[in-house]
């Protein structure tokens, strides 16, 4: 997946909505996206988050995303944690079943360290096996933990500067007190 995207590949993201039946319409919508992209030269790619997190009131958006894998010629990538799910039987029919294993800590490890190297985040390697190991083999709770790391450090930051600022304006304020008092003199 990760050489789809970046590979210069478009990618329309659908995430399935549990709470609107508007699926369908939303379907048809990224499908067209996709042919928007297919006739500027690009290579688009439909990528369809949580299928097996669809209820029992998304039906018509099951039907609207098996009728446009059936139809369309665009490369669709459906995604489901649970692939025993009930609710992805049969959209699995049309699919090519890919299943990947869940990364290894030291996989994790060297992912969150190429994207604190990226945002410039200076994290301990025992602070990323904590965040690794706490997360159960879940890349997106990483990168989660990684962002609350990166909040952290940016609110940390911006108090040191306004406590220099407001060092810096007492320093003024004292020395502008020191030459008034020495101007009286």
């Amino acid at each position: 997946l990760e050489s789809i995207v970046s590979g210069g590949v478009t990618v329309d993201f659908f995430r399935l909505d549990k709470t609107k039946p508007a699926a369908a319409a939303g379907a048809a919508a990224a499908a067209g996206a996709a042919a928007a992209a297919a006739a500027e030269g690009q290579l688009p790619c439909l990528l369809f988050d949580e299928v097996d997190g669809l209820s029992a009131g998304d039906r018509g958006g099951s039907q609207a995303m098996i009728k446009l894998i059936d139809k369309t010629n665009v490369p669709i990538i459906c995604i489901c944690n649970d692939r025993m799910s009930t609710k992805v039987r049969t959209l699995a029919t049309r699919c090519l079943d890919l299943r990947f294993d869940k990364p290894s800590l030291r996989d994790l490890k060297v992912r969150m360290q190429q994207i604190a190297n990226a945002e410039k985040l200076i994290v301990s390697d025992e602070t990323l096996t904590r965040i690794a190991e706490a997360s159960g083999g879940d890349m997106r709770q990483c990168v989660g933990q990684l962002q609350m790391l990166a909040m952290e450090a940016h609110h940390r930051q911006q108090l040191q500067q306004q406590q220099q600022q407001q060092q810096q304006q007492q320093q003024q304020t004292q020395q502008a007190a020191i030459c008034a008092a020495k101007d009286t003199q």
